[in-house]
């Protein structure tokens, strides 16, 4: 049995199963108490993105012995996507789930001047004593 790097997972590997058809699991998720709360308040969050909860969701089930396969059918991702996340989660814990900053353009105006625009957009023109095209 290993212990993935401060995930508070372990994955155990499986001796011999037999009566089981198919390609045989490698491994198996094993939380910790503190890990299993915290997954399960990330799945049920309503201001988490649904990725994340999703995902969350992916590793409570592999926790709980259900294969990569059906796993992928219940959370509606492809057993690619499953396996690549409990990896994730395996070395990087509850973190590894979370959505990762990505390249993109910067913005082309700073949050303060974003917020003013949307502000001055949404007043009605008669109370800044101008019309609309000004």
């Amino acid at each position: 049995m290993s212990r993935g790097k401060d995930s508070g997972a372990t994955v155990d590997t499986p001796a011999g199963q037999s009566g089981r058809r198919g390609r045989r699991s490698g491994w198996k998720i094993v939380l910790a108490a503190a890990t299993l709360g915290v997954l399960l308040a990330q799945q049920r969050r309503t201001t988490a993105s649904a990725g994340v909860a999703r995902r969350a969701r992916a590793i409570l089930l592999l926790a709980d012995g259900v294969s990569g396969v059906r796993t992928a059918e219940k959370v509606g991702m492809s057993p690619r996507h499953v396996h690549k996340w409990s990896l994730r989660f395996q070395q990087q814990s509850v973190e590894g789930l979370l959505d990762q900053l990505r390249p993109g353009r910067k913005p082309t105006f700073s949050p303060e001047v974003a917020l003013h625009l949307v502000k001055m957009a949404c007043e009605l023109p008669d109370l800044r004593v101008r019309s609309l095209s000004q």
